[in-house]
């Protein structure tokens, strides 16, 4: 029917709605969903429901209202979810793009993106971040995720590269004085 879920790899909505359709196709009673749900979940998920009230186990409703609440992906996962999927091997072109469609939908409501101008803006930021060098994102890891207007990104880009620039430039120039003096001293006599 439906593999276990995988909460590395998977996205809880989308598995919970592939989950529905199967069940449907295999014409399972409503009733047993929640059953059957809780037995492809890993153990320690499942536990998470196990938790609540024994009543809220047998509605899939509440079971799946809580793992929505529980783990909803991020924008900025469901970001890197549209940019590297891939399809399996056993799925149809069908379900890729449904599983892509669904990434990028949740990656750009996640957002609040409304207008065609926010789209674009935000193809462009993501273009950018992607280019930029790993010590950047490093430096700016606390709000780089939150980092979706072009302006404020390419300022805090240009301004680190204004303060690497200027590091580089001083560690780069010869220093004159004593120190120079004592290092060629030593040198010359090895």
């Amino acid at each position: 029917m439906i593999p276990k879920f995988d909460q590395v790899n998977n996205d809880i909505s989308l598995y919970l709605i592939l989950f529905e359709r199967q069940a449907q196709v295999a014409d399972v009673p409503k009733e047993f969903w929640a059953s059957h749900l809780l037995g492809l979940l890993p153990y320690e998920i499942a536990q998470l429901v196990a938790r609540e009230d024994v009543w809220i186990s047998r509605y899939f409703e509440k079971v799946k209202s809580l793992l929505l609440k529980r783990y909803k992906l991020t924008a900025e996962k469901l970001r890197q979810l549209f940019s590297k999927h891939c399809k399996s091997p056993t799925a149809t072109w069908k379900d890729f793009s449904y599983e892509v469609r669904n990434y990028f939908h949740g990656w750009i409501s996640g957002l609040d993106i409304s207008t065609f101008d926010q789209l674009k803006e935000l193809i462009i930021v993501d273009q950018i971040k992607r280019r930029s060098f790993p010590e950047v994102r490093e430096h700016y890891i606390d709000e780089w995720s939150q980092l979706n207007n072009l302006e404020k990104l390419t300022s805090k880009l240009d301004d680190y590269d204004a303060v690497r620039t200027k590091r580089d430039f001083h560690n780069s120039t010869p220093r004159k004085g004593a120190e120079n003096r004592a290092y060629t001293t030593l040198n010359q006599k090895r």
